[in-house]
């Protein structure tokens, strides 16, 4: 029962605070890039391949100025770059990023979903026992 929220194995977390302390700043830029829908939007939109700045401009629904912060700080942040003049691509690293995310939100969702039916399961089991139904 590891996975428990009320069970929790602090010795198993260290490898985990040591790899934070030695990458944080880098997680810390990879969060605040993400942090915005905007740019969430265009990591996206980029998973589709490589579009140019006026087509990122269409499907996000930006501003030139807005989105050119937005792909500033995407770019710093490394999780995208710039093959040519005006045109975008998603990085290796900004792929695997958002690969990441999706994996840890599927996995906790599952877990939910688990700790709710066990949940129903022991009640309903009480329930038996206690009221003999």
């Amino acid at each position: 029962m590891a996975d428990s929220p009320t069970s929790i194995d602090y010795l198993s977390w260290v490898p985990l605070r040591e790899a934070l302390e030695r990458l944080f700043e880098e997680i810390l830029n990879s969060i605040k890039a993400l942090s915005h829908e905007n740019r969430l939007k265009i990591m996206m939109y980029l998973l589709d391949g490589t579009q140019s700045f006026h087509g990122l401009k269409l499907l996000v629904g930006l501003k030139k100025t807005a989105l050119a912060n937005h792909i500033k700080q995407l770019l710093d942040a490394q999780l995208i770059q710039k093959p040519e003049y005006a045109t975008y691509e998603i990085t290796t690293d900004g792929k695997r990023l958002l690969e990441a995310l999706v994996e840890s939100h599927e996995k906790a969702a599952i877990g939910r979903k688990l700790r709710e039916k066990e949940k129903r399961q022991l009640s309903a089991g009480f329930i038996r026992i206690f009221f003999n139904k």
